[in-house]
């Protein structure tokens, strides 16, 4: 009996310290997932404009500013 206890306080305090980590690093998650959405979205762009037309890989593509990026394609706010 005492070694369960001793394992259900153990796991309440791994329950913790993960609790604590996750929340520590949340921000850090949420600003790598929108930045992955925002590449995705200007490579998803720049092969659209490419294989439209192919000379472009020499001349150059524009960079679409953010504010064009289609709205679906970053991630909402998911906060609770």
């Amino acid at each position: 009996m005492s070694d369960a206890r001793r394992l259900l306080q153990h796991s309440d305090s791994l329950t913790q310290s993960f609790t604590t980590i996750a929340t520590d690093i949340r921000p850090d998650i949420k600003a790598t997932a929108e930045g992955m959405a925002v590449v995705t979205a200007k490579l998803e762009y720049f092969v659209d404009q490419v294989s439209r037309r192919p000379y472009r890989m020499f001349s150059g593509v524009r960079q679409p500013p953010r504010d064009s990026l289609p709205r679906d394609s970053l991630p909402r706010d998911s906060t609770p």
